[in-house]
């Protein structure tokens, strides 16, 4: 029977208290469980319950589809987070969705004044000591060949690697041509350095702009003369020292750096670069693969407690999301740097957690935020082979999650992974 609670008023049957509805208080049966056949029960203690100690589980959160609001989407787990394919409705690159300007989405067009990474800072002015520090900088590849070694003998032992041999080889190629360009001949190692480097500050505010219709060689060509493109040749460099033995030949020669101070003079030459990049406002996917790597590199010279690395996964974090990384780019990007893109996404999320997990702190990337597929199961060279190679490529791909079907594990999935 219905018993008063604490605050004089009578006690609902369960199958009402439950469902949060009115209840008539008859007794043994409700008017409403006798009217649905409902088994029709009343608390002995109302607003009472043993303390067990076990939190509730938590409620499933419906989503629903955005183009169909009467339809119910199936509810995605942390297993799907990469393969889950959503309509975007927001910028790649500026603004979000909870941004005050997608209340203009139909005017955005107009609005926007353009992308941080697309706009230029030609008015930016560069005094003398950063001139003369990035002199110091340019000075060191003076032993460019010896780095070029060092990274080839790397890639001897082992392939996999997030950027691949393609892009490596465009960044000691770009840097051959710099260095040993016709303008600098006759200089000497410090002339050269100097006159270098305020070509670079002049040349490495353009924008890198992209689009769908661009080229690999046309790519290459917007990435010379950029400060982040150093940074990363010595960023490679000194990530290979820790593949290399230390007792290899190429270390061992005179005058030339041991493995241990290779790498540490990369890690200083690309917390440099970054600055530069820092202090004329540039973020572009090749700053975002500096960041991804130059991470990596302070946990293996400084380890993975050190501050330094996780300082970095926060401008790492910050620039992903800055240029929109975390969100489908097929649209708006060539298929090698939407590519690219889906891999160094996946890389900087991957080091978060894992370097989150072991610090015991919060993860810096969310992957409620983002609306990207896993990379298509392709080697570093199919991905920026010509078309025809390459369509044929994604068509021997499994057509439903783009897995290779040559029982492969080491083809693609390990090239996404920024320890390899």
């Amino acid at each position: 029977m219905a018993t008063p609670r604490r605050n004089g008023q009578l006690s609902s049957c369960e199958p009402c208290r439950t469902s949060k509805l009115r209840c008539d208080h008859v007794s043994p049966i409700c008017g409403r469980c006798e009217r649905r056949s409902l088994h029709c029960t009343y608390h002995p203690a109302p607003l009472t319950q043993p303390v067990t100690g076990i939190r509730p589980k938590k409620k499933r959160r419906i989503v629903y589809d955005s183009d169909h609001p009467s339809t119910v989407s199936r509810l995605h787990n942390e297993n799907d987070v990469w393969t889950r394919k959503k309509a975007s409705v927001s910028t790649p690159g500026f603004l979000g969705q909870t941004s005050y300007f997608d209340a203009f989405t139909d005017t955005r067009t107009g609005l926007l004044v353009g992308n941080p990474y697309v706009t230029g800072h030609d008015n930016f002015p560069v005094d003398q000591k950063r001139i003369n520090l990035g002199a110091r900088v340019l000075a060191l590849l003076e032993n460019l060949p010896f780095y070029r070694e060092v990274v080839t003998a790397r890639f001897k032992i082992w392939t996999g690697w997030s950027l691949g041999w393609p892009v490596t080889n465009m960044v000691f190629t770009l840097a051959e041509k710099m260095w040993n360009s016709l303008e600098t001949e006759g200089m000497d190692t410090n002339q050269r350095a100097y006159f270098l480097s305020k070509r670079l500050f002049e040349t490495h505010n353009r924008p890198l702009e992209v689009h769908p219709s661009m080229t690999w060689e046309d790519f290459q060509s917007a990435a010379a003369g950029r400060w982040e493109l150093i940074g990363l040749l010595f960023t490679l460099t000194g990530l290979a020292t820790d593949w290399v033995p230390h007792s290899d030949r190429i270390f061992m020669r005179p005058n030339t750096m041991d493995a241990k101070s290779l790498a540490i003079t990369a890690t200083a030459v690309g917390d440099i670069c970054l600055q530069f990049c820092d202090s004329t406002g540039i973020v572009n996917d090749i700053v975002a693969w500096l960041l991804l790597h130059h991470v990596t590199l302070l946990a293996i010279v400084y380890g993975e407690s050190d501050f330094r690395p996780w300082r970095k996964l926060g401008e790492l974090s910050t620039t992903v999301f800055a240029l929109g990384i975390h969100q489908d780019s097929s649209g708006k990007a060539p298929f090698f740097l939407s590519e690219m893109r889906k891999r160094t996404m996946v890389a900087a999320y991957s080091m978060d957690k894992v370097l989150a997990t072991f610090l015991g702190r919060p993860p810096l990337i969310s992957w409620r935020y983002c609306d990207i597929q896993m990379p298509l199961d392709l080697s570093i060279e199919e991905i920026f082979a010509d078309p025809v190679v390459r369509d044929a490529a994604i068509a021997r791909l499994d057509g439903k999650d783009g897995w290779n079907l040559e029982s492969s594990l080491v083809k693609g999935s390990f090239h996404a992974n920024p320890v390899n």
